[in-house]
């Protein structure tokens, strides 16, 4: 910025404290940055995906499209109408067990996922190529949602899609115990109790996927209370102000680590996890977050610190001035961005 405004000939204030000013600006531009061109390594948010789905199903059926939509959504199969088709990665057995007769479904045909995303599939109409992406990405975050709730996390709808808690109990000690990037082994609280606020806290995921290269899923944090340690509080009006002064410390590494210990919970404390997807396929993630190595480091920045207790709550009692209905009911640091 001084570089800028010496270049543009600003005019400036020859003070007496003008060298000593210039001895600060050299020493600081020396000691700034200084970077070391050896590796290190990067933990990202994402969880790799080890393996898609190999096939897309086209299914026809002898109802009513609106009659037949209605009937799949209730049973929870994720499945994508198209036209007088359906699309899917579930298999036609699963599919025409929840369907009531005398509704049933049948193969139109079967295409790779490849494909599929390339809009061409011979001999039947398909869509075009950002809404097969679309399709295939909204799938199987459904399947993931679906594996979420059945390993027992609770949804929580927010205004765009859902998010996924841990009620109180389902872990033992409402603690996850995992291996640190750092190699220490510790544990992670994911349902904690905050007396300021008379409510119970729970870790939550939001899912996104992307197909790639490379594909992954990222497990968006975020924060759900309850008064019961069961059912969390849906009114975004009063959660968020909670939410903005509970989570005030709550900086990138406590984050990290909450999310280094959902990769784990979720594997299994496996080396893959395998999400079924209503049939013969799977989904398959990796159990642990994705690491990179960086060619270069800032020398003394201090690589995967690890804390094994949660940040102190807050003591001010003031109150902020914030808009009460924020995009899903949350903000910046409250969602772990």
């Amino acid at each position: 910025m001084l570089d800028t405004l010496e270049a543009a000939n600003v005019p400036r204030s020859e003070g007496d404290q003008t060298a000593e000013f210039e001895r600060w600006r050299q020493d600081a531009v020396k000691t700034a940055a200084l970077i070391n061109n050896e590796p290190e390594p990067v933990l990202t948010s994402f969880s790799p995906i080890s393996a898609l789905p190999a096939e897309v199903s086209y299914l026809t059926h002898n109802a009513d499209a609106a009659a037949i939509t209605e009937a799949l959504r209730v049973s929870g199969i994720p499945f994508s109408p198209f036209y007088q088709l359906l699309i899917t990665f579930a298999g036609l057995d699963a599919i025409n067990e929840a369907l009531p007769p005398p509704m049933m479904a049948e193969l139109r045909t079967q295409t790779s996922l490849e494909q599929f995303l390339t809009s061409y599939v011979p001999g039947v109409t398909t869509p075009r190529r950002a809404d097969a992406s679309n399709i295939a990405t909204a799938l199987l975050r459904q399947h993931i949602e679906r594996h979420l709730v059945r390993r027992g996390l609770k949804a929580l709808p927010q205004r765009s899609s859902s998010v996924f808690y841990f009620p109180i109990g389902l872990v033992t000690n409402n603690k996850v115990p995992y291996t640190a990037a750092s190699g220490r082994r510790t544990n992670k609280n994911i349902v904690g109790r905050s007396e300021r606020n008379k409510v119970y806290w729970h870790l939550a995921m939001k899912v996104s996927v992307v197909l790639g290269p490379p594909a992954f899923v990222r497990f968006k944090p975020y924060v759900a209370f309850s008064e019961d340690g069961q059912i969390a509080i849906a009114d975004p009006k009063r959660t968020a102000p909670i939410r903005r002064r509970f989570c005030k410390n709550w900086w990138n590494q406590h984050w990290r680590q909450l999310q280094e210990a959902f990769a784990v919970w979720l594997a299994d404390d496996q080396t893959e996890c395998s999400i079924p997807l209503d049939g013969p396929q799977t989904l398959v993630l990796a159990g642990r977050l994705l690491q990179l190595t960086a060619e270069r480091h800032i020398v003394g920045d201090l690589q995967f610190q690890d804390e094994a207790e949660d940040p102190d709550e807050p003591e001010d009692d003031e109150e902020e001035s914030f808009d009460l209905e924020p995009d899903d009911g949350e903000d910046e640091r409250a969602s772990g961005r």
